[in-house]
C-alpha cells in the first residue's frame, strides 16, 4: 500500500485508491476549501496525528463515488471544519480518539449505507454531532459528543447506537425519527444521553432502547412494536410508546410510561410492585421477589413471577395468572379469568361472570357476584360459588364445593369430595369418567325440592330409579348412601330415603 505523509497549508487531495495518508504529530493540512479530499478514490485511510482544518469548508471530504474510506484520528490529532468536520460516502469508517470540531454544521456526516463511527475522543459541533444518511449505520461512543442540535442523527434502516460515554444535544440526544415503518433500530446506553426535547426519539419501525446508564430527557419511541428496558438505569423524563404493541421493562415503579388510547396492546414487565397506568394493557412480574401487580380500567393480562404475588384486575375483563408461588388473585369488576398454577393459591372473582382455575396446589377459589365457573384441578381445593348461578368442578383430589345462593351445578370429579349446594335448587353431577367420582358427600340435598337434582347420567351402573332403589341405595343412620360400585359412593346427609323419588334424579 502506498504511504503519503502530508504537511501543507494548501490542502491535500488523494491521488490513488488503496493508499495510506498520514498527517504527523507536528504536521498540518490546512485549506480554505476541503482540507483533505479523498476525491473519487476508494479503500484508503487517512491517519491524523496532527491538525487537519478548513477555514471555510469541510475538514475531511469524499465524493459519493469514494466508498470504503477510513479516517483515524489519534489522541494527538484534530479535525476542524468551518462547515462539517468530516463528510464521507458509503461504507466509511471513522475512529476518533482526538478532537473533531464543526463551527457551523455537523461533526461527522456519512452519506450512504454501512457507515461506522467509533468515538473515544471529543466531538464538539454547532449542529449535529454524528449524522449517518444510510442503512446499517453504527455509532460506538465511549467519549463525548456535544452538539447544539442533535447528538446522533440517523436516516436509514437498522441503525445501532452503543454509548458508554456522553451524548448531549441541545435539541435532542439520539434521533431516529426519520426511520420508516419497516425499519429497526437499537440504542444501548450505559453512559449519559441528554437532550432538551428528548434523550432518544424513535422512528416508525421497531425500536429497542436498553438503558442502564442515565437518560436526561424523554424517550419518544414512536410507531412500531418498540421495547424499552430501563433496568439498572436512570431516566429523568418519561417514556412514550406511541402506536404499536410496545414493551416496557422496569425496575422502578416511578417510571412514567405514557400511552394514548388506541395505540396498540402494550405490556409492562416489572421487577417491582407495579400499578398499570392509563392505556397500558398487560403486566408481567419478573424475578423471584414477592411483589404485587394491579391493573386498570382496561381488559388486562396480569402474570405473576415465581414469588408469592398479589394480582388485582380492578376494572375490565381481566386475565390473571399467578405463576409459581403462593398467589392471591382478585379479578375485580368485569368478567375475569383467574389461574393459580402450582402452589396453594387464593382466587377471588368478585363482580362479573368469572372463571377460576386452581392448578396443582391446595387452592381456595371464590366466584363472587356473577355466574361463575370454577375448577379446582389437582389439589385439595375449596370452591365457593357466591350468589350467582355457578358451575363448580372439584378436580382430582378431595375437594370442598359450596354453590352459594344461586342455581348451581357441582361436580366433584375424582377424590372424596364434599358438596354443598346452598340456597335455591342445585344440580349435583357424578360420572365414571376419570376412574370414578370417589366417596362424595352432599351436605344439604333438599329431597322435597323437585328442582334440585342428582345427575347420575354419567354413571353406567345405575340406569333408572328402579335400578337405584332396587340395590344401590340404602338408609344408613340419618343419611342415605348411594353405592355405584367400584368404590364410588354418594352420601346424602340428613335425608330420609322415603323422601326420595325419580324426580330427584337424572339418569
Amino acid at each position: 500500500m502506498p504511504v503519503f505523509n502530508l504537511n501543507t497549508t494548501t490542502g491535500a487531495v488523494a491521488t490513488a485508491s488503496d493508499s495510506l495518508y498520514v498527517v504527523g504529530v507536528n504536521a498540518q493540512v490546512l485549506n480554505t476549501v476541503a482540507a483533505f479530499d479523498f476525491a473519487t478514490f476508494t479503500n484508503s485511510t487517512l491517519v491524523v496525528n496532527g491538525l487537519v482544518a478548513s477555514a471555510t469548508s469541510i475538514g475531511v471530504y469524499s465524493s459519493g463515488a469514494a466508498a470504503n474510506n477510513h479516517v483515524t484520528i489519534t489522541q494527538s490529532g484534530s479535525v476542524i471544519g468551518d462547515t462539517d468536520g468530516i463528510r464521507l460516502a458509503q461504507n466509511a469508517f471513522v475512529s476518533n480518539a482526538g478532537t473533531i470540531m464543526a463551527l457551523t454544521d455537523d461533526g461527522i456526516q456519512i452519506d450512504g449505507a454501512g457507515g461506522t463511527v467509533e468515538n473515544t475522543g471529543s466531538i464538539q459541533v454547532e449542529d449535529n454531532g454524528v449524522v449517518i444518511n444510510g442503512d446499517n449505520g453504527t455509532v460506538l461512543n465511549t467519549g463525548s459528543i456535544i452538539a447544539l442540535d442533535r447528538g446522533v442523527f440517523f436516516v436509514g434502516n437498522n441503525p445501532e447506537v452503543i454509548n458508554s460515554g456522553t451524548i448531549i444535544g441541545g435539541f435532542g440526544g439520539v434521533d431516529l425519527s426519520f426511520l420508516g415503518a419497516a425499519e429497526i433500530s437499537q440504542v444501548s446506553n450505559t453512559g449519559v444521553i441528554q437532550g432538551a426535547q428528548y434523550s432518544i426519539q424513535g422512528g416508525a419501525g421497531n425500536d429497542t432502547v436498553v438503558n442502564s446508564g442515565v437518560l436526561e430527557g424523554d424517550v419518544l419511541l414512536g410507531g412500531g412494536d418498540d421495547t424499552y428496558d430501563g433496568r439498572n438505569g436512570t431516566l429523568n423524563g418519561d417514556v412514550s410508546g406511541g402506536a404499536g404493541n410496545d414493551t416496557f421493562i422496569v425496575d422502578d415503579a416511578a417510571t412514567l410510561i405514557v400511552e394514548n388510547p388506541g395505540e396498540g396492546t402494550d405490556e409492562v414487565r416489572a421487577t417491582v410492585r407495579y400499578i398499570l397506568g392509563d392505556n397500558l394493557e398487560n403486566l408481567t412480574l419478573l424475578g423471584a421477589d414477592d411483589i404485587n401487580g394491579r391493573g386498570n380500567g382496561l381488559a388486562n393480562v396480569l402474570t405473576g413471577n415465581v414469588g408469592d404475588n398479589v394480582l388485582e384486575g380492578f376494572e375490565g375483563d381481566d386475565s390473571l395468572n399467578g405463576g409459581a408461588g403462593l398467589d392471591s388473585l382478585y379479578g375485580g369488576e368485569g368478567n375475569d379469568s383467574l389461574r393459580g398454577d402450582n402452589e396453594d393459591d387464593y382466587l377471588s372473582g368478585f363482580d362479573g361472570n368469572d372463571t377460576g382455575l386452581g392448578g396443582n396446589g391446595f387452592d381456595e377459589i371464590l366466584g363472587g357476584q356473577g355466574d361463575d365457573s370454577l375448577l379446582g384441578q389437582r389439589g385439595q381445593d375449596t370452591l365457593y360459588g357466591g350468589p350467582g348461578d355457578d358451575i363448580l368442578h372439584g378436580g382430582h383430589a378431595d375437594d370442598s364445593l359450596s354453590g352459594g345462593s344461586g342455581f348451581d351445578t357441582l361436580t366433584g370429579y375424582s377424590g372424596d369430595d364434599t358438596l354443598s349446594g346452598g340456597l335455591n335448587a342445585d344440580r349435583f353431577v357424578f360420572s365414571d369418567a376419570g376412574g370414578g367420582f370417589g366417596n362424595d358427600v352432599i351436605t344439604d340435598f333438599a329431597a322435597t325440592n323437585d328442582a334440585e337434582k342428582i345427575d347420575l347420567s354419567g354413571v353406567a351402573s345405575i340406569i333408572s330409579f328402579a335400578d337405584l332403589s332396587g340395590g344401590h341405595m340404602s338408609q344408613v343412620g340419618a343419611d342415605v348412601v348411594i353405592d355405584a360400585g367400584g368404590g364410588n359412593t354418594i352420601t346424602l346427609q340428613n335425608v330420609n330415603i322415603g323422601d326420595l323419588d325419580a324426580n330427584d334424579f337424572i339418569f
